[in-house]
C-alpha cells in the first residue's frame, strides 16, 4: 500500500507539469485567436499591438544589421516555409516586411470580411507602393478559397525576392521600376481560419459570387451591386475598379494549368465547351506564357480533374450526402444539360459547390470515360484551358475583372493537391519562382500603349477600340492606356467625347516587349484632325527599348 502510495506520489508532479505546460500553450492558442479578431475600431489596419509574440515576429530581433542580403533573404525564407502561417502570423510578417523592405512596399487593407477581418495586401513600387498612373498595374489574388492554401505563402516568398534582389536581378529591377504588383495573400481569410474550408465564414464560394454578364439582363453594368455580394466580394470589387489594373492572376489548387475566360456560357447553360471572350488569342497567349514560365506546367494535356485513386477512396466511404451516392449522381447528372436559374436553385448549387468542390458538375459518363483511360480527358494544351471547356462556372471573379474593371486576368492552378503540406511548399516554389515574377511584366508590356492628349496637352479621357475585338478600354485619368493584345497588326480607334476621333495601325511584335505606335518617336504629339472646331486628340506614344524598360 505504502509502496503504491509513493508511486502515486512519484508520478503526481510530472503528470501536473504536464497539464500545465497544455494549459499554457492553450492560453497563448487562446490570445492569437483573439488577435486575429479583434481590431482597432474605425482603422483600415489590423492592431499589431494585439498580436501574440507568437504572431508578430521582427526580423531586427534575429537579423544584425550588417547581415548580407543574401542572409536574410534566405532567413526570411526558411521562415515562411517552416510553418503554416495562421492569419495573424501573416500580417505580422507582412508589417515587419514593409519595414524592412519602405523603399518599395506599403501594406494597406482593402477591406473586411465578413467576420470583420482585415484583407491585407503589399503594394510593390519604386515610388514606394504608391500608384502612379502612368505605369501599369498588376494583382495577384490567393487564397480565394480557404482550404487552397499554397498562394499565401508564394506570394510572401515573391514578395521577398522583389525585396532582396532588387539591386542584383534585371528582371526584378524591371517589373519594380516600371510598374506595380499588387499582392492578396488571402481573399479568404475567415475561410482558412475557419477550417481551412472553401468558403467563407457563411460558406459562400467567393469565386461563385460576382455580378455575372451572362446571368445579368442586357445592359446592365456590373460594376454596381446586385445584393448578393459577399464582403470578400466587395473589397475585390473595390480594389479591381479603384486601382485600374491592366492585367490580374488568382491563385488555386486542384490542378496543373492555367485557365482564362471565359468561365460561363452566352447561353446559360452549364454544358461544357469552348466559350471564347473577344479577347481569346490573347488571354490564350498571356495563359501560355505562365504554363512555360512554370517549370513543369506546359507539359500538362490531360485534364487531371479527378484521379481515380482518389475518386474511388471518396466513394467507397460515403455514405451520406457529401458527395450523394453514386446512384443520385447518375440519376441526376446524366440527364442535366442546364441548372435552373432560381434564387433557391443557385443557394443550392453554392452549397453543392461548397460539399463536392464542383465534382457535382462533370456528368459520370465524362468522368468513367476519363477514368477508363487512366490519363484524364484531353481538355489542357500545353498547360492552359478555357474555364468554360474544362467545366462552367457563373459568378467567377476573371469573368468579372473582364467585363467590369478591363482587367485581363486568368486562374492559376499550381497543384493537384490542396493545402500542400510545408514539404512541398519548396518544390512549389521553386516551380512557380520564375513565372511568377516575369508573367506580370509579360502580361501588362505585350500589346501596345501610350497616352491620349489633346493637342494642348489635356490628358483626356477617352476610349480605345480595337477593330474586330468588341471589348474597349478606357484611358485612366492621366490619358494613359495599356492595351494587352497577341502579336499581329491591328486597327486602333481612339475617341473621347466633343473632340475628334482618330484611327492608326499598330503591329505587335511577338517578343512580349509591346510595340510604339505607328511611326510615332517617343515624346511626340501628333495632331489628329478635326472635323469640327473642337481641339482634335494627340497621342504621346510609349516607347519599349530591348531592355524591356519603359519610357513615356
Amino acid at each position: 500500500m505504502a509502496r503504491t502510495a509513493a508511486a502515486l506520489h512519484k508520478g503526481f508532479f510530472p503528470l501536473m507539469l504536464s497539464h500545465l505546460v497544455l494549459f499554457a500553450l492553450g492560453a497563448v492558442l487562446s490570445a492569437a485567436e483573439l488577435a486575429e479578431s479583434h481590431y482597432t475600431q474605425g482603422s483600415s489596419m489590423p492592431d499589431l499591438s494585439l498580436l501574440s509574440s507568437v504572431h508578430l515576429r521582427s526580423s531586427s530581433r534575429v537579423l544584425h544589421q550588417d547581415t548580407s542580403p543574401e542572409e536574410m533573404y534566405r532567413q526570411q525564407q526558411q521562415y515562411i516555409l517552416s510553418r503554416k502561417l495562421s492569419n495573424g502570423m501573416m500580417w505580422g510578417h507582412m508589417a515587419d516586411y514593409v519595414n524592412r523592405c519602405s523603399h518599395i512596399a506599403r501594406l494597406f487593407s482593402i477591406g473586411k470580411s465578413e467576420r470583420g477581418v482585415d484583407m491585407l495586401a503589399l503594394s510593390i513600387s519604386s515610388s514606394g507602393g504608391g500608384q502612379e498612373p502612368s505605369k501599369p498595374a498588376f494583382k495577384y489574388v490567393a487564397n480565394m478559397h480557404g482550404d487552397e492554401t499554397s498562394g499565401r505563402y508564394l506570394l510572401l516568398l515573391l514578395a521577398e525576392k522583389l525585396c532582396y534582389e532588387y539591386d542584383t536581378n534585371a528582371s526584378v529591377k524591371r517589373l519594380i521600376d516600371t510598374m506595380r504588383l499588387v499582392l492578396v495573400p488571402t481573399m479568404n481569410p475567415d475561410g482558412y481560419a475557419l477550417g481551412p474550408r472553401r468558403g467563407n465564414s457563411n460558406f459562400v464560394d467567393l469565386n461563385r459570387n460576382f455580378p455575372d454578364f451572362f446571368q445579368s439582363p442586357a445592359g446592365t453594368d456590373l460594376r454596381l451591386l446586385q445584393g448578393r455580394e459577399a464582403a470578400e466580394t466587395l473589397a475585390i470589387m473595390d480594389l479591381s475598379l479603384s486601382q485600374r489594373f491592366v492585367a490580374s492572376a488568382n491563385l488555386h489548387e486542384g490542378a496543373l494549368v492555367v485557365s482564362y475566360p471565359l468561365d460561363g456560357n452566352r447561353d446559360g447553360s452549364y454544358t461544357s465547351g469552348q466559350s471564347n471572350s473577344p479577347d481569346n488569342k490573347t488571354f490564350r497567349r498571356m495563359a501560355l506564357t505562365y504554363a512555360r514560365l512554370h517549370k513543369t506546367m506546359s507539359k500538362t494535356q490531360g485534364s487531371r480533374l479527378r484521379p481515380y485513386a482518389r475518386l474511388h477512396k471518396t466513394l467507397s466511404k460515403t455514405q451520406g450526402s457529401r458527395l450523394r451516392p453514386y446512384a443520385r449522381l447518375h440519376k441526376t447528372l446524366s440527364k442535366t444539360q442546364r441548372f435552373p436559374r432560381s434564387r433557391l436553385n443557385r443557394k443550392l448549387m453554392n452549397i453543392l459547390n461548397l460539399m463536392t468542390k464542383g465534382s457535382h458538375l462533370r456528368p459520370y459518363a465524362r468522368l468513367h470515360k476519363t477514368m477508363s483511360k487512366t490519363q484524364g480527358e484531353s481538355t489542357f494544351e500545353e498547360g492552359t484551358v478555357n474555364g468554360a471547356k474544362w467545366y462552367v462556372i457563373y459568378g467567377g471573379m476573371q469573368d468579372w475583372n473582364y467585363f467590369a474593371a478591363e482587367c485581363m486576368e486568368v486562374t492559376l492552378e499550381l497543384s493537384d493537391q490542396k493545402d500542400p503540406s510545408m514539404q512541398e511548399m519548396a518544390k512549389l516554389w521553386g516551380d512557380n519562382e520564375v513565372a511568377l515574377l516575369q508573367y506580370p511584366i509579360d502580361s501588362v508590356f505585350t500589346g501596345f500603349r501610350g497616352q491620349v492628349t489633346s493637342t494642348g496637352g489635356r490628358k483626356l479621357a477617352a476610349t480605345v477600340k480595337v477593330k474586330k475585338i468588341e471589348h474597349n478600354i478606357t484611358t485612366n485619368e492621366k490619358g494613359y492606356y495599356f492595351r494587352p493584345l497577341a502579336p499581329g497588326k491591328y486597327k486602333i480607334r481612339f475617341s473621347a467625347p466633343e473632340y475628334s476621333s482618330k484611327t492608326i495601325m499598330v503591329k505587335v511584335p511577338k517578343n512580349n516587349l509591346g510595340t510604339v505606335v505607328d511611326s510615332v518617336e517617343q515624346g511626340e504629339l501628333v495632331s489628329f484632325p478635326s472635323a469640327r472646331r473642337e481641339p482634335p486628340l494627340s497621342l504621346a506614344s510609349t516607347v519599349i527599348n530591348f531592355s524591356g524598360l519603359v519610357t513615356f
